[in-house]
């Protein structure tokens, strides 16, 4: 079913600079400071494949929220390496794979970190319990 735009289902937003400047540990990190502020991401994990997986916030119930859309952009740093980035969505996670001229790398590829190497992501959700609510969802057992 698709569901049509509507001012009571608010759409809820995810943001976050992530930095690839951990050379020796090869742990890509949330970037927030003065300048760089991350919203709606709880955390950064690496799977066994080597995908970067950003744990997105839970709605007010402490319940996953169904992913509507989302972005992942490289900066300068690491377009300019020859690299690319797209997510694919999991439960209450995007998981970003990692690609270097055309072949896939995980993100923990020495040649993907530096000082200033970024990505900056955004995914837009909604919350199941504002689904219910308009009639978009059934509860779930």
């Amino acid at each position: 079913m698709i569901i049509a735009a509507q001012p009571d289902l608010p759409i809820y937003r995810h943001r976050v600079c992530i930095r690839f400047d951990d050379v020796s540990g090869r742990m890509p990190r949330i970037h927030h400071n003065s300048t760089h502020i991350a919203v709606g991401v709880t955390r950064l994990s690496v799977d066994d494949s080597g995908q970067l997986v950003v744990h997105l916030q839970r709605d007010a119930e402490g319940r996953t929220m169904p992913i509507l859309s989302g972005w992942v952009h490289l900066d300068e740093t690491l377009a300019n390496g020859q690299w690319s980035a797209g997510f694919t969505s999991g439960v209450g996670q995007a998981n970003i794979r990692f690609y270097r001229n055309g072949t896939r790398a995980s993100c923990r590829n020495p040649a993907l970190y530096s000082t200033y190497a970024n990505i900056w992501c955004g995914w837009d959700t909604m919350a199941r319990a504002d689904l219910m609510q308009a009639g978009h969802l059934e509860a779930t057992p």
